[in-house]
């Protein structure tokens, strides 16, 4: 069975639902690039927070993020993925390597990491697996290196796609943008956002334009 025809076959249980309108997954922020403090601010306000963002001493550069309530912070370094997501939580992830670290905050409640996450992507085949420990990210998405996934040219990236809904992660090899040869270090995808009802994927990234894909196409899914 194809690449192609596997991680189509596995990932519709996650993605066809015709029962939801046509509408994208919550929108994803990586700091500080992809950040808009207003904006973030607004999404937060009704749980009794706001954001700031912290400069290093004597530099225009941001240093992290601080995300506040009357009695708690909370720190979301550099480099940094984070959402609210559709059960109102706050979700931060780091994925600029193989190691997948996510951890989910209640917004009442910054003290108290509710759930988290932390996977080896380079130990996982291309493909469906069960969670190890219970999770309770719904229609998550994101970008990850595998740094052994297997192409016939060496230049090509190693970009993979990160699903995870009601314990179940898939991974899809994003190759529209891996056999493109990229610059590794310079350009890579950043914020994700899915269609459940259309099946797109939509996102921005490092010195790249904002791009839609559709995640049952063979480009994204076939391995070369």
């Amino acid at each position: 069975m194809s690449c192609w025809r596997y991680c189509n076959d596995t990932t519709m249980s996650i993605f066809k639902n015709p029962l939801k309108s046509s509408n994208y997954s919550p929108t994803q922020y990586y700091f500080p690039y992809f950040f808009n403090t207003e904006e973030f601010n607004r999404h937060i306000k009704e749980f009794g927070l706001i954001s700031e963002v912290v400069f290093k001493e004597k530099e225009r550069f941001p240093e992290y993020l601080k995300i506040k309530s009357l009695t708690a912070e909370l720190i979301v370094p550099f480099w940094t993925r984070l959402m609210i997501d559709s059960n109102q939580n706050i979700v931060i992830w780091e994925s600029d390597n193989y190691m997948l670290n996510i951890s989910i905050y209640s917004p009442y409640d910054l003290n108290k990491c509710v759930s988290a996450l932390e996977l080896n992507i380079n130990e996982l085949a291309i493909g469906d697996h069960d969670l190890p420990t219970p999770c309770i990210l719904t229609n998550f998405v994101t970008y990850i290196r595998k740094d052994n996934l297997k192409y016939s040219l060496d230049y090509y990236e190693r970009f993979v796609l990160v699903i995870i809904s009601n314990n179940r992660l898939t991974l899809i090899p994003l190759n529209w943008f891996n056999e493109k040869g990229g610059d590794y270090g310079y350009v890579w995808p950043a914020t994700a956002q899915i269609d459940l009802t259309n099946n797109k994927l939509k996102g921005s990234g490092m010195r790249m334009a904002d791009f839609e894909v559709d995640l049952y196409s063979p480009s994204i899914h076939l391995i070369s």
